[in-house]
């Protein structure tokens, strides 16, 4: 199957607004409610570049439906569509969290949670690009990801990271760098 690109146009004239707003009259159906209701809110559209997709403007002025690449009910079947990562892996993902969680303590890398996750899913579930984004998705701010060209990434909690950093710098600071090194 072919995907048709959604071609869009810029509106070139002051006449166009005027013939649309004539087209709605002419239609006088839910769509060209919507339609009347974006025109209201500009006043020129031209001076506002303005675009308009080209399988909308000739199926809205020969009244035929919204094309079904742009209705509203074929959007939301898209979203529901049953596509892509098993609802399943969002509970084994909470148990990654968990388990980061409960090893704040250690220094863990995103290849080690990816491994975890195949264990518990059987399978290759996420890619480490997936589990970073739905770990920053899901901690937010409060999470701390490496990501340093060639080096793996490390993972750990803002928490976490703040309280080493916080020992770093109480630490005695020797004068001589060979006291550091004796135990």
């Amino acid at each position: 199957m072919q995907i048709k690109r959604k071609r869009r146009f810029p509106v070139r004239t002051d006449d166009f607004q005027r013939r649309i707003e004539q087209v709605c009259n002419d239609r006088d159906d839910e769509w060209a409610a919507e339609v009347r209701g974006r025109l209201q809110c500009i006043s020129d559209l031209h001076a506002a570049d303005a675009l308009y997709h080209q399988t909308c403007s000739v199926n809205f002025r020969t009244s035929k439906k919204v094309p079904k690449a742009f209705s509203p009910d074929t959007k939301a079947i898209k979203e529901n569509n049953s596509q892509g990562r098993p609802a399943a892996y969002g509970e084994q993902f909470l148990k990654i969290v968990d388990y980061l969680k409960e090893h704040e303590d250690q220094q863990i890398t995103i290849a080690e949670l990816v491994n975890k996750m195949n264990e518990l899913c059987g399978e290759q579930a996420y890619s480490s690009v997936y589990m970073k984004k739905k770990l920053r998705n899901h901690f937010g701010e409060n999470i701390i990801i490496t990501d340093i060209c060639g080096k793996i990434s490390a993972v750990t909690l803002r928490d976490t990271a703040t309280c080493v950093l916080q020992e770093f710098y109480q630490r005695p600071t020797h004068q001589n760098p060979d006291d550091e090194k004796r135990p």
